[in-house]
C-alpha cells in the first residue's frame, strides 16, 4: 500500500490532483471499498473451478459493481487481478472505459482482455519479477507500488500510466 500512501501524502500538498479510489474484489464480499473493515473469511476464486468462480461472481454481483467502477469518467484506473479473477469478471469483455485502463496481469490473461482505445494492459511475468526484484506473487502490488509513486512525485500525469510505466527509476537497474 506504499503507492497508495504515496499518493495520498502528495494530494494533500497538491489538492487539484485527481483522487484515488481504491476497490478491493473479495470472493467472500464482492466488490468492496479498499478501507472496508471486514472480517476474516476464507474464499479465494483461485481455489475454484471456472463455473464455481463465475456462479460466484454472480451471486456477489462482482461483475456489474465492476463494470459501473470502470464505465464512469476517471483519468487512471490501475486493476491488479489475477487470472482466476479476470476470468470472474469475464475478463472486462464489452466494457466501455471512462478512462484510461491499465490492467497488471499475465501473459495468457492478457491475451484474452478485450482490444479497447482506453485500454492497455502490462504483462508480468518471471522475467518482470527479475527487472523489479521482486517475488511473482506481490508483483502486480509493486509495479503499482511504482506507477503510483511516479504519479505522486509528478513524474507521470495522471492520464499517462504508460509514461509512468517508461520512466527511469520503475524498474531497477
Amino acid at each position: 500500500m506504499r503507492g497508495v500512501a504515496a499518493y495520498r501524502a502528495a494530494r494533500v500538498k497538491h489538492p487539484h490532483r485527481p483522487g484515488l479510489d481504491l476497490y478491493i474484489v473479495s470472493a467472500g464480499f464482492g466488490v468492496v471499498r479498499g478501507a472496508a473493515r471486514l472480517p476474516a473469511y476464507d474464499a479465494s476464486f483461485s481455489s475454484m473451478s471456472r463455473s464455481q468462480a463465475r456462479a460466484l461472481s454472480d451471486e456477489l454481483g462482482i461483475e456489474i459493481a465492476v463494470r459501473r467502477l470502470l464505465e464512469r469518467s476517471f483519468e487512471l484506473a490501475l486493476v491488479l487481478l489475477g487470472e482466476p479473477y479476470l476470468d470472474a469478471v469475464r475478463y472486462l469483455a464489452d466494457i466501455d472505459f471512462g478512462g484510461h485502463t491499465v490492467v497488471l496481469c499475465g501473459r495468457r490473461a492478457s491475451l484474452v482482455l478485450p482490444r479497447h482505445p482506453r485500454l492497455s494492459t502490462v504483462v508480468l511475468d518471471v522475467p518482470a519479477a527479475r527487472a523489479f526484484r521482486c517475488g511473482h506473487v506481490g508483483l502486480k502490488g509493486e509495479v503499482a507500488a511504482r506507477i503510483l509513486e511516479c504519479l505522486a512525485e509528478g513524474r507521470a500525469a495522471p492520464g499517462c500510466a504508460q509514461d509512468a510505466l517508461n520512466l527511469p527509476g520503475l524498474v531497477a537497474a
